[in-house]
Formats: C-alpha cells, structure tokens, sequence
C-alpha cells in the first residue's frame, strides 16, 4: 500500500498537558516530513469505546495508506500488548485492548502485528507513556516507509469488544442506549435511521428516563427553542438535540441511559 504522510492522533489526554505535543515532537523528530492531524484529545478519560467509535467515524474521510494512532489506554505498563493493524484502507497503531474493534469487525484486514521491534521506539520505554515511547516513534518509521513486518511478529488474536448496537424486538420496538455526549451537548445514540427503516417505523414516539420525544427533523432549523427532538447526526446515528440548547443540561439524559422507540 502507498503510504500517505498524514498520522491522525486520537487520545483521552486532553490539550491542557504537553502530552500531545511530546507525541508530534517525536513524530516530526524521526520524520520531519510527516502531516500530523489532531482527529481528537478528549475522548473521556479510559473510555476505551467511546474512543472507537470516533475512530470508527473518522477513519473513512482520509486518504488511503493514512496512519491512525488512537492512544485510549488504561492498562498501559501492563502486559497488554501494542498492536499494528493494516487494512486495505490504511493502517492503525495503539493498545490490543479492544479500542480497535470497529476496524478489525468491519475492514478488510492484511494483517495485525505486535509490536516488538525495539528498533522502532525510543530508547527509554517508560511504563506510563508508550504514547509518546512505543506508538509515535513506530508511526513515524511506518510512515518513511519501514514494512509492517519489520516490527514484530503477528498478532492471531486481537482483542474484540462488543460496542452498544439498537434492538429490533418482535413487538416492532427499537431499543438503544445513549453513546456519548458531544461538545454542543447534542446526545449520541447507537440507534440508526436505517435501523428505523427495518422496524418499518413511520410515526414513533421514544422514551428515555421518563422523558418523551417524539419528532424527528431533518435539521435544526425546523426545530422550536428548548424542545428535545431526534435528527440524524453526521455519523448516521440519532441524536437528541435541542435547538440554541444543550440537550444534556436540559434534559438531564446521560452516556448509557437506556432508550425505547415504539410506534404510534
């Protein structure tokens, strides 16, 4: 595969420490020529699956041959190992923890690596901060070209989690839960408008903690100040959004609240 020069970097640390940036310093410092992205730093602290599915939504918009480290990783310093996966859309680098279910579920897998090879991480591997000493350094070599096989031997079982998904119950009722909340407040459900489509749902109504939404809209525009409603998010999930409003702060709805959709 031809290798781009864009590294995306995907991590719960925030922008408020010099974390980040320590990782683009050892990338720049092996290749100067690399193009790094900032896909995203606040994925909420250990949310292993909430930092796959923005990987799961982001991925496809870049060039093939792009290099994604996704750096979510509470067993770091443990014997969890650190992977490298290539598909025949690009490849992808972190902890064999289950992040980078979404990938090895859905693409078409060349291969998944274990990373050993001592030759592509900086010298001293601490045991808090392979972000910086193990993953960075083994993007930028993978990114001047260095082959897959060159950094370890393979991988045979990865670690595959199960990501919330809607339910389809005979009764024509749709269940789900809530994903996660995103910066405007609007609330992410695992429930998709395709989803709808199988339960034949023209008209429903949903419930989640007691509170009743009913509308869905095609945009923000349509909708009335301060009234929760559906509308289908840039990923082609639901979510509940109020319109000049926070949805979380109004309605009080949080990340795994279960939520029931039924025909009227």
């Amino acid at each position: 595969m031809t290798r781009s020069s864009i590294i995306t970097l995907l991590t719960d640390f925030g922008t408020n420490d010099p974390y980040t940036g320590i990782m683009k310093g050892v990338i720049l410092s092996i290749n100067p020529d690399t193009r790094i992205v900032d896909l995203c730093h606040h994925v909420p602290a250990q949310d292993i699956p909430t930092a796959g599915l923005f990987l799961k939504s982001a991925y496809a918009f870049f060039p093939d041959g792009t290099i994604h480290v996704a750096v979510v990783d509470p067993g770091v310093g443990s014997n969890r190992q650190p992977m490298l996966i290539e598909t025949e859309k690009g490849f992808f680098i972190g902890p064999n923890n289950g992040l980078f279910s979404p990938i090895l579920s859905k693409e078409k897998i060349v291969r998944v690596i274990t990373l050993t090879s001592t030759n592509y991480f900086l010298q001293n591997i601490g045991s808090t901060f392979h972000g910086r000493d193990i993953f960075a350094p083994a993007a930028a070599h993978l990114s001047k070209g260095a082959a897959p096989d060159a950094f370890g031997p393979a991988l045979k079982d990865p670690v595959i989690i199960d990501f919330p998904e809607s339910k389809i119950l005979p009764s024509g009722e749709i269940l789900g839960e809530v994903l996660f909340a995103d910066h405007f407040g609007n609330l992410v459900t695992s429930i998709d408008r395709v989803c709808l489509e199988k339960a034949a749902i023209n008209r429903f109504a949903a419930e989640i903690n007691n509170i009743r939404i009913n509308r869905l809209l095609s945009s923000y525009a349509e909708a009335e100040d301060k009234q929760p409603f559906f509308i289908t998010g840039s990923t082609g999930l639901l979510e509940i959004s109020v319109q000049n409003g926070n949805a979380q702060a109004c309605t009080g709805i949080q990340k795994g609240d279960p939520i029931r959709i039924f025909p009227v």
